[in-house]
């Protein structure tokens, strides 16, 4: 059957809000809903970024990491950048470079409901720092190929696999992501796919934040608040109880809760429903 190649669909939100302080930024754009391949740019001016919001879809191509890149190039590096999936994969080299860039860039990807990531679109997923799958989500493997393969015999195949082995767990070394991951694809046709479980997911790393972001975070809360990180967690369990108990006895509003104000209040020693300026 002939394959039907679809370039990378990008498109590009910035969720932004009016601040004191102005800002000269690039707004990647997309006019019509989708269009194929094309990304257009905007300058906004007196607003300040919070954060931007990719989607990448459908085949990963050779030409997608340029476009990817100059995304990332016009996003401010202290805009919180998501990348929402949705992709059956593509090239894996490029998937890689892409991988490495949004680690680089401490990006988040999230793979929504019913929606997928698989084969080499596994990589863009592993270079995040914060992984979101929802849990009608999907992730699937199988074994890494190139799509115009001329190894014809055993040893030839063996040696093409091998220095794609060697490639991929270095990334997913680098990633913090375990080996173990690869083992599994190498089990898989690469005509078939393999959806991964929760327990599987966890199990490789993909299903977690990255460890040492999330330790580095931690260490960022705990200096802020003016704790050390054991009186940080301990405070921080206390104000989940707590709060999780104030939003139901309607103490405290949706949005204090969701955006974690509440949380902030008791790592402040101050009372769940406190707002700046009340008496």
């Amino acid at each position: 059957m002939k394959k039907t190649i679809l370039s990378l669909f990008i498109i590009t939100l910035i969720s932004f809000f009016t601040a004191k302080a102005s800002a000269d930024v690039f707004v990647t754009e997309e006019s019509d809903g989708y269009h194929d391949g094309g990304v257009r740019s905007k300058r906004l001016t007196s607003h300040t970024l919070s954060s931007s919001t990719t989607w990448i879809t459908n085949e990963i191509v050779k030409q997608d990491y340029g476009k990817i890149k100059d995304i990332s190039d016009a996003i401010p590096l202290e805009v919180t950048w998501d990348i929402r999936v949705n992709s059956v994969g593509g090239d894996i080299d490029t998937a890689i470079k892409v991988g490495r860039l949004l680690r680089e860039r401490e990006a988040r990807v999230i793979v929504d409901k019913d929606t997928v990531c698989a084969s080499a679109c596994v990589f863009i997923l592993a270079g995040a720092v914060v992984r979101g799958i929802n849990l009608q989500g999907r992730v699937g493997i199988h074994r890494p190929y190139y799509p115009n393969d001329r190894a014809t015999s055993i040893k030839r195949q063996k040696k093409q696999q091998k220095i794609l082995e060697q490639k991929i767990k270095v990334f997913l070394s680098g990633m913090n992501i375990s080996e173990l991951l690869y083992d599994a694809m190498l089990r898989v046709s690469p005509g078939e796919i393999e959806i991964l479980s929760r327990k599987e997911l966890e199990q490789y790393g993909l299903g977690i934040n990255d460890p040492y972001w999330d330790d580095a975070q931690d260490t960022i809360e705990a200096t802020k608040y003016g704790l050390s990180k054991r009186k940080y967690f301990e405070k921080r369990a206390q104000a989940r109880k707590i709060c999780s108990e104030a939003i139901g006895a309607h103490k405290i509003t949706i949005d204090q809760f969701l955006n974690h104000k509440c949380d902030d209040n008791i790592l402040r020693g101050l009372p769940p429903g406190y707002a700046q300026g009340s008496r």
